[in-house]
């Protein structure tokens, strides 16, 4: 049991360095090292001071899927860029609201959910209440919203 918390520890502080290494855009062994540290400090203070639990009891994500899922997001980021701009170039774009209601009954994954719809370009995830988001859509000015990347986003999370 000890062994198999030690390796979660491990996965976590590896997968925090690859998030720390995308968010200062660039590749170094150093940077890589220094999220290592600093993935270790937060996870060290996370534990003693600000949860109740242990990070690894309350983090119950497969790993392996949550990195898969962080490489799908980064996909879809690269394509809904593209066809956002697009959209906007050619002038007929409008942008839309809806609610959509989610099946996802686990907090950290709502917020994931909403999260990674903001994050893809084109869309903003406006609110939250429940499992219910109001979301913020561009589209071309004749078609309607469409809920088919949200869709393949909880169907990942739903298996996370």
């Amino acid at each position: 049991m000890v062994f198999r918390k030690v390796i979660k520890y491990i996965l976590l502080i590896i997968v925090f360095s690859l998030i720390y290494i995308v968010l200062r855009e660039r590749i170094d062994l150093t940077l890589f090292l220094a999220g290592c540290v600093l993935a270790l400090l937060a996870l060290l203070i996370s534990d003693r001071f600000l949860l109740d639990k242990k990070y690894v009891d309350i983090f119950k994500v497969k790993i392996p899927r949550f990195v898969g899922y962080i490489f799908f997001l980064l996909y879809r980021i690269f394509v809904s860029g593209a066809r956002a701009a697009v959209l906007t170039v050619s002038g007929k774009a409008k942008h839309e609201f809806f609610t959509y209601r989610s099946e996802l009954d686990d907090d950290f994954k709502l917020n994931l959910l909403a999260n990674s719809i903001t994050l893809t370009p084109g869309t903003v995830t406006v609110n939250r209440e429940g499992s219910d988001l109001l979301v913020m859509q561009l589209c071309k000015a004749a078609k309607k919203y469409d809920i088919t990347d949200i869709k393949k986003f909880e169907k990942l999370l739903i298996k996370l």
